[in-house]
C-alpha cells in the first residue's frame, strides 16, 4: 500500500478498517509513525480509531508522540497483541507553545484503551523553557483522562522532565 512513503487512497495501512474487529494493522516502525502522522495532522479522522501491533517494533530516530496535545488526544484502542516497541526515543525541547504537550507514545489520551504491549529500553525526555506551558511525560503517555490501561509491561526504560534550559 505504500509508493515512495505515501501510503495508498484506500488505506494508510497494511491491513485492517480502523474498526474494533478489524484494527489498523501496525507491522513496522514507519506504521506508528504514520499512525502518529494520522492522528496529529487528521485527528478528526483516525484519533477514534481501533489500532493493533502486529509484530515487535524497533524504533530509531526520535519519535513524535501519538496525539501530542488534549486537542489532538488519542481516543481509540491501540492493542499490543503482547508485542513489544523496542528503544523508543521521544525527546521534546518545548520553548514557547501554548497548549500542554504530553511526551511518551501516546501525549494524550481522552477515553481511550490501551492494552497488551511491553516496552523495552524507551528513553522520554523533555525540558520546558520557563515561558513554555507545562508538560508531562511518561512511557505510555504523557497525559490520560478517562483511559483504560491493560496488560503493560515496561522494562529498562528512563524518563526525565527538566524545566530549564538543557544542555
Amino acid at each position: 500500500f505504500y509508493a515512495e512513503g505515501i501510503p495508498s487512497v484506500t488505506s494508510p495501512f497494511k491491513g485492517g478498517d480502523g474498526t474494533d474487529e478489524n484494527p489498523f494493522e501496525i507491522w513496522t516502525y514507519a506504521d506508528l509513525e504514520m499512525m502518529s502522522y494520522l492522528v496529529n495532522n487528521e485527528n478528526a479522522t483516525y484519533s477514534s480509531k481501533s489500532y493493533r501491533l502486529m509484530a515487535d517494533i524497533y524504533a530509531s530516530g526520535n519519535f513524535t508522540p501519538i496525539g501530542g496535545t488534549p486537542s489532538l488526544a488519542f481516543k481509540g484502542k491501540f492493542d499490543g497483541g503482547g508485542n513489544s516497541i523496542n528503544n523508543l526515543n521521544v525527546n521534546l525541547n518545548l520553548t514557547s507553545i501554548t497548549e500542554r504537550r504530553g511526551a511518551g507514545l501516546f501525549g494524550s489520551l481522552i477515553n481511550a484503551t490501551i492494552e497488551n504491549i511491553i516496552f523495552n529500553n524507551a528513553n522520554i525526555v523533555t525540558s520546558i523553557i520557563s515561558s513554555a506551558t507545562p508538560d508531562s511525560g511518561g512511557v505510555v503517555a504523557g497525559e490520560a483522562t478517562d483511559t483504560t490501561f491493560k496488560n503493560i509491561s515496561i522494562y529498562n526504560s528512563n524518563i526525565s522532565l527538566y524545566k530549564g534550559t538543557v544542555t
